[in-house]
């Protein structure tokens, strides 16, 4: 058995703090964009209008501007509100550029949100690569009919307009909020799930594309594009696909919120009559009551606030019926936004926290995200002697890879599991459902001995196989401490939180839904004297 020896013991995440981005007074000033449409005059379905208006987009505009002066640190005059037929293709245009590009500096704070319909088009310029599709938001002037061979849409806003005016913001801090359905199949709207109509519309839904992207017939004859387009498309690329496009890369700061996934339909709330959008209302309960400060530490980060949002999404659907794929509200944002104070809020703590807590990596997708699915204990109990050995028992509900954390009070942090040594013993990378998993085990040959007096915690994670996480974990190996382990918290955050995309049990590819991943958490101090 090899001993293994470590300054600093069993090595635990350092008391790094992360700084509060969003209410934090560090920004010179901030411009927020807020639009709301429900009428659409201009678009009809088998030559009738009024069929496709929302009820709730205008109640969502306005209630996000209360939100945002109360809890996002933002002015009244800060916050310009379009609503409805201000709300045309050109009036978003001219704002967006006048209030927030030209109305902003390097160091300010850029927020853009819209509530009413999206769609999705015939990619025209080839930009799209595989998926072959614009995503578009639909302004109130935006006019077609959506029924017959004449079917298709006019003055919306696409994707590349977006990320074009975007790219225009460099060197702000950038939010973006959507609560729309851009995947193309079906829009945000009331949700009824009954067949009506001879046109087998859905009753309740308002819908600008029920049938698939207008004039998509064609384009979705293969199905790898017709996979692709069903579970890989958003609207906005926080990471630039090639070169030539003029998309927000890597290094900008931008943060992008929407309601839905790929080929999920927006809702807006029957429990609250349709009067507000599912996403909308759930995102402000989440910050205006503390709701999704999960651990209730007095701190809401992007992690919780989204932990939070699918959550509340899953709950309503078993209520009511969501349509094909349920509701997967998404963030695409830089790394380290995930770990970052998202607002505040009344419950709100003066203090910040260390990383590698639940506040960076909460629970989510378990039935119930306070008790966390896994157990872990410390064989011999929490306060150890110098030269006893340390085992770890975990016991996990859900099948998943299995990842164990060493994070000292000292600022150090180890990856104790999965380790080389562990796998070149056979040892499964996976932790099956039900199962007891004691590390070092049998197989494992090694042992932990602290050889240095210390506290921390041991952090056991249990994560969906389908979150990529494998080639973050692969690169610490060694057991030996992590060289930045804030860096190393941000990317495994930003992996936990990325929809994944599953198989729905079929073999056609055209089966597969977009989701969030599954993560259990469990924790134990541990002193060494």
């Amino acid at each position: 058995m090899m001993l293994l020896r470590r300054a600093a013991a069993a090595a635990l995440f350092a008391a790094i703090f992360i700084a509060a981005l969003w209410n934090a007074p560090a920004f010179a000033k901030t411009r927020a964009l807020v639009v709301g449409v429900n009428v659409y005059p201009g678009i009809s379905v088998n030559g009738v209008g009024g069929q496709v208006d929302l009820r709730g987009a205008v109640n969502d505009a306005r209630n996000m501007r209360e939100a945002l002066t109360a809890h996002f640190d933002v002015r009244p005059d800060e916050v310009k509100l379009l609503l409805d037929t201000d709300a045309s293709r050109d009036g978003i245009l001219a704002a967006f550029r006048q209030w927030l590009i030209e109305g902003t500096e390097p160091g300010d704070r850029a927020i853009f949100y819209f509530a009413g319909h999206g769609a999705q088009v015939v990619d025209e310029n080839g930009d799209e690569g595989d998926d072959k599709f614009d995503e578009v938001l639909a302004p109130s002037d935006t006019a077609g009919e959506l029924q017959g061979a004449d079917a298709g849409l006019s003055g919306f806003i696409s994707d590349d307009e977006i990320q074009a005016l975007l790219a225009e913001l460099p060197g702000r801090e950038i939010m973006v909020i959507v609560d729309a359905c851009h995947s193309g199949t079906i829009t945000r709207g009331a949700l009824e799930q009954r067949q009506s109509g001879a046109a087998g519309r859905l009753a309740g839904v308002r819908t600008l594309t029920p049938n698939g992207p207008l004039g998509a017939a064609p384009a979705l004859d293969e199905l790898t594009t017709r996979s692709v387009h069903r579970t890989a498309t958003r609207l906005i690329e926080v990471v630039a696909d090639t070169p030539d496009t003029p998309k927000i890369d890597a290094p900008a700061l931008l943060a992008v919120w929407t309601a839905v996934a790929s080929a999920q339909l927006a809702v807006e709330d029957l429990e609250l009559g349709g009067e507000e959008g599912l996403f909308t209302n759930r995102f402000i309960k989440g910050i205006a009551e503390g709701a999704a400060d999960l651990n209730k530490n007095g701190r809401i980060t992007a992690s919780e606030l989204l932990a939070f949002l699918r959550a509340e999404s899953t709950a309503y659907c078993e209520q009511f019926r969501c349509g094909p794929g349920g509701l997967t509200p998404t963030l695409e944002a830089y790394v380290g936004y995930d770990n970052a104070t998202v607002a505040d809020y009344a419950g709100a703590a003066e203090e910040t926290t260390t990383i590698a807590s639940s506040d960076d990596l909460p629970v989510q997708g378990y039935t119930d995200l306070s008790t966390g699915g896994v157990t872990l204990s410390l064989t011999g109990g929490q306060s150890m002697s110098l030269g006893d050995a340390l085992q770890v028992r975990v016991v996990s509900d859900y099948p998943g890879e299995l990842i164990v954390l060493d994070v000292r009070d000292d600022g150090t942090t180890i990856q104790l599991f999965p380790n080389n040594p562990s796998l070149a013993a056979g040892v499964s990378a996976k932790i099956a459902a039900g199962e007891t998993r004691y590390l070092p085990g049998d197989e494992d040959p090694f042992v932990l001995v602290p050889d240095m007096p210390g506290s921390g915690r041991i952090v056991a994670l249990v994560v969906d196989h389908h979150a990529a996480v494998a080639s973050l974990t692969g690169r610490y190996l060694e057991l030996e401490p992590i060289p930045a382990a804030e860096d190393y918290i941000a990317e495994l955050s930003r992996a936990l939180n990325a929809t994944v995309t599953l198989p729905t049990g079929s073999e056609d590819a055209l089966n597969r839904s977009a989701s969030g991943a599954v993560m259990l958490r469990a924790e134990a101090a541990y002193l060494i004297q």
